[in-house]
């Protein structure tokens, strides 16, 4: 039984890593070192000290340690799927996650934008996404997307309009 599952899996996720013209993703960060033994209960207390962090370095601006807290190469999607994947390097974050902030956003008001998001929300336990999927430590708030990984968490995707 395990072993069908574990082939269902690979077909699900083959399947979802094919974009619009039909070509694989290459992988994009190796996951198999992410911790797997986590209950989700202890996740969430553990996302929620990563959110206090985040979340104070956001309002003040605190841009080194912004750097520290995200993944590099960070990942940019567009929002549909065959929206162009760009990289953004660490040389060019600060001025990116910026704009980032000061777009708007539709997660539960027309007139706020992502930064009025990450200050309105204190504790992020009940928001979006935020599960273990596939052995990976996982939480989708707004349009940020966080992993974590062997070092913690960190904020690895960003959507936005990529077709400028």
């Amino acid at each position: 039984m395990k072993i069908a599952t574990l082939y269902v899996i690979l077909f699900l996720v083959t399947m979802t890593t094919v974009n619009c013209n039909g070509k694989k993703y290459k992988k994009l960060k190796a996951i198999d070192q992410i911790s797997t033994d986590l209950k989700v209960g202890d996740q969430l207390s553990d996302f929620y000290n990563f959110w206090t962090v985040f979340r104070s370095a956001v309002m003040e601006k605190d841009t080194l340690t912004l750097q520290t807290l995200t993944n590099f190469p960070l990942i940019v999607r567009g929002y549909n799927d065959c929206d162009p994947v760009l990289k953004i390097e660490l040389s060019e974050f600060i001025i990116f996650f910026n704009k980032c902030l000061n777009e708007q956003t539709y997660v539960d008001r027309v007139d706020a934008t992502n930064l009025d998001h990450v200050k309105r929300v204190l504790d992020p336990k009940h928001t979006d996404e935020l599960e273990i999927k596939e052995g990976v430590h996982w939480h989708r708030f707004g349009n940020i997307e966080f992993i974590k990984d062997s070092s913690g968490w960190k904020i690895f995707t960003i959507y936005t309009d990529t077709r400028e």
